[in-house]
């Protein structure tokens, strides 16, 4: 940028300063404005063209110009202003989180997804508040009417969207509605596709296929229950493992 757009501003400026210093007042002539004018005017139709982003150069090649790399560095800037911002709410969150103000938090992550609505990893922590707070059906309710948000095909974006449906999989779980056990079937397949290795996930996968009728479910959730390694996490599959033997026995 600075051998393009600056060298052609400052050259522009350069022929102005000279053309004021070195025509002499009262001067008729035309030719030294003439000339002075017409570089000037050409350095301003350089600086023109090179704010369009793309230039044709013939047989199909198109280069950048430097209003592309101009562009790209207003985009980067305002990727890092996003970045700095998702720093600041999640350090918000773990702490809201941490000191159980889960109100707080539901407050601060709902206007963190009304910012960021693709983010899947602040829906999923915003589902995971809403559930302590309010219960798994409105948590659910916030889910699916965000869900819509959140892009699948992104590739490097797939193991949040993974996590946030393996997290809304395991509140459908826990609502205790048959309408919501398919809704968590089909959730956590997908999440297990992309998280095989997580036990949250596995555990997640288990408790679904339990309650639809599989009987492997049922060994999956407690070995993916005693693989998970956060005490909070492990506690609620613990008590999804409870509900799901006491559901069993009432059946039985």
């Amino acid at each position: 940028i600075s051998g393009g757009l600056l060298a052609n501003a400052v050259f522009a400026i350069v022929i102005a300063v000279l053309m004021a210093y070195l025509i002499p007042t009262g001067y008729r002539g035309w030719l030294l404005p003439g000339i002075g004018l017409a570089l000037i005017i050409s350095q301003l139709l350089c600086i023109v063209t090179n704010l369009f982003p793309r230039r044709s150069r013939g047989n199909g090649i198109v280069e950048l110009t430097d209003g592309a790399l101009l562009l790209a560095l207003l985009r980067n800037r305002k990727l890092e202003q996003s970045e700095r911002d998702l720093v600041d709410i999640w350090r918000s969150t773990h702490g809201l989180f941490k000191s159980n103000r889960m109100t707080e938090a539901c407050q601060l992550l709902e206007a963190a997804c009304d910012k960021y609505p693709a983010n899947a990893a602040l829906l999923s922590n915003l589902i995971h508040a809403v559930n302590r707070t309010q219960g798994p059906r409105t948590a659910m309710r916030v889910f699916r009417q965000r869900r819509g948000l959140l892009d699948e095909t992104d590739v490097a974006g797939r193991p949040n969207v993974a996590w946030a449906y393996g997290n809304a999989a395991a509140i459908a779980v826990m609502t205790g509605d048959s309408t919501d056990f398919q809704e968590a079937d089909s959730l956590s397949n997908f999440a297990i596709t992309e998280l095989p290795d997580s036990p949250e996930i596995r555990a997640t996968r288990g408790a679904s296929l339990a309650y639809s009728g599989d009987p492997a479910g049922h060994a999956m959730l407690i070995q993916g229950t005693r693989d998970v390694a956060n005490p909070d996490n492990k506690l609620e599959f613990a008590k999804i493992l409870s509900d799901l033997s006491r559901a069993e026995g009432n059946h039985g």
